[in-house]
């Protein structure tokens, strides 16, 4: 009776965010008299989810969510804050935490409270913090952490770390450069440090140059997440000396910055010294065709490198024709994100050349990129790449003619699971997709917005049930109007 009390008792407060008269006693009663298998079971009840951080899987641990409906609760009840943070002193031996605040409704005291009481939690090995950091909070921050020996993950995103919008080139107010210099002092003094995100806190050039002071003493670094922070080429050169330094570094994630190509020929250096480099992410960072270049001679050196994320850099026709050659001396590559970079159709034939000399390519996106009349010869190398099992053509200007040679060339992709050709405007070719789906290993299909009509989605119900390996179709946006109740019979009697 104790734990279904329990369960109905925290579903009520983070779900109706509401504290009535008999919660309020209740709280305070069942939270100091429940021993701790209690509190774990209704955690898990509440997130039975594995913890996935950084492809780490943690299979037995103690989560506790913090979410910005029990922070407003607490707000206009103090007493539920003594209550629960007496459970991280009596009961809670956590190992993942995360607090989130978005709405700003966290304040200084109440950030105390919780601060005060981490220290007894010498379990934890995963910690985030989502809310805004006063510098009298990073301080607080701070003493924990030194306490705290075994922190593996440590994520503070989006804004969290500075209050003000930044350029790269924008000097920091005072009280961020203090914060931040805290921060940087503290990630240094976290010896089992393995994953640092810090992404959306727009610290700029002068935050990023504070903050690779820590990092420099974080030798079991192999996660860093420093995405959308307005860094440029001053930013990329503090980068660029400390890498070199971390030889633990798997994952390096700078997508959303200001690097252009100056800023990545500055960063590339320090890269290339990062041998055991797995993923880099450098997208949407406006490279142009020259960064192109500067990619292209960097990831030759990179023998692990297995995922590469390019996406947004406007390369152009000119930028694929310079970096498609590199593509096959990545020997391990196994996903590449070349999306919303308008290759078009003479981009398309560049990467085409290169695609049978990537032998472990499983992944290949290519959405936004207007490849049109490419399509014909990049089909005909897809189809050598032996372990290719998602593609994503949407939002290329294929068309009908597009969707027919794409039909044609469905069988030979032995190995491809997930095809994505939403936003193509096929119309009724979409029904020669279908029949080519039918004889092949594919389980996921997109073809979201392309003008199917009623007609075409008649045909769709047979050809469900004799698709025997697709598990999921998805045709939103698409008008397929009074067909739609047949094609929901027809799918509930398939194997989809």
């Amino acid at each position: 009776a104790e734990y279904m009390g329990a369960i109905l008792l925290v579903f009520e407060v983070c779900n109706k965010m509401v504290v009535q008269s008999r919660l309020e006693t209740e709280v305070s009663s069942i939270a100091s008299s429940l021993d701790a298998c209690v509190w774990a079971n209704v955690y898990t009840f509440l997130s039975p989810q594995q913890c996935v951080k950084h492809s780490r899987i943690s299979r037995t641990f103690h989560h506790a969510v913090v979410p910005e409906v029990l922070t407003s609760a607490a707000l206009a009840r103090p007493e539920l804050v003594t209550s629960f943070v007496d459970l991280f002193h009596k009961y809670w031996r956590i190992s993942v935490l995360d607090v989130s605040d978005k709405e700003r409704l966290f304040t200084e005291d109440l950030f105390m409270r919780f601060a005060q009481a981490l220290p007894c939690c010498s379990q934890l090995r995963s910690l985030t913090l989502e809310l805004p950091l006063t510098l009298s909070m990073v301080r607080a921050f701070a003493e924990f952490i030194v306490s705290c020996n075994g922190l593996e993950d440590l994520s503070i995103p989006n804004s969290s770390l500075i209050s003000e919008g930044l350029k790269p080139s924008d000097e920091l107010h005072p009280s961020s450069k203090e914060a931040l210099s805290v921060f940087a002092d503290s990630v240094a003094r976290c010896p089992e440090l393995r994953a640092l995100n810090i992404s959306g806190n727009a610290i700029g050039d002068f935050g990023c140059e504070s903050l690779v002071l820590g990092l420099q003493q974080a030798w079991k670094l192999q996660v860093l997440d420093m995405s959308s922070n307005f860094i440029g080429s001053v930013g990329a050169l503090a980068l660029c000396e400390a890498l070199p330094g971390v030889n633990a570094i798997k994952s390096l994630n700078l997508s959303g910055n200001c690097l252009g190509p100056e800023g990545i020929a500055i960063l590339m250096h320090g890269v290339e010294q990062c041998k055991g480099l797995e993923s880099l992410d450098i997208s949407a960072n406006g490279l142009r065709p020259q960064g192109a270049a500067v990619v292209a001679e960097g990831i030759v050196g990179l023998p692990r490198l297995r995922s590469l994320n390019l996406r947004q850099n406007w390369f152009g026709p000119e930028g694929m024709a310079l970096l498609a050659p590199s593509l096959p001396a990545c020997q391990a590559l196994q996903q590449l994100n070349l999306s919303a970079n308008k290759m078009f159709a003479e981009g398309a034939h560049s990467l085409a050349e290169v695609l049978p000399g990537c032998a472990s390519l499983e992944v290949l996106l290519l959405q936004e990129n207007t490849i049109g009349p490419g399509l014909r010869s990049l089909l005909c190398q897809i189809v050598r790449c032996p372990r290719l099992y998602e593609l994503n053509l949407s939002n290329n200007a294929l068309r009908r003619d597009g969707a027919l040679l794409l039909a044609s060339k469905l069988f030979l992709c032995e190995h491809l699971l997930t095809l994505d050709i939403s936003n193509n405007d096929i119309q009724d070719a979409a029904v020669d997709v279908m029949a080519a789906v039918c004889g092949t290993s594919l389980q996921h299909l997109v073809m979201k917005a392309n003008r199917i009509g009623p007609i075409a989605a008649g045909l769709f119900g047979p050809m469900l049930v004799a698709c025997r390996k697709l598990i999921s179709l998805d045709l939103r946006v698409n008008a397929i109007g009074v067909e739609a109740p047949q094609l929901v019979q027809y799918a509930i009697r398939s194997p989809i």
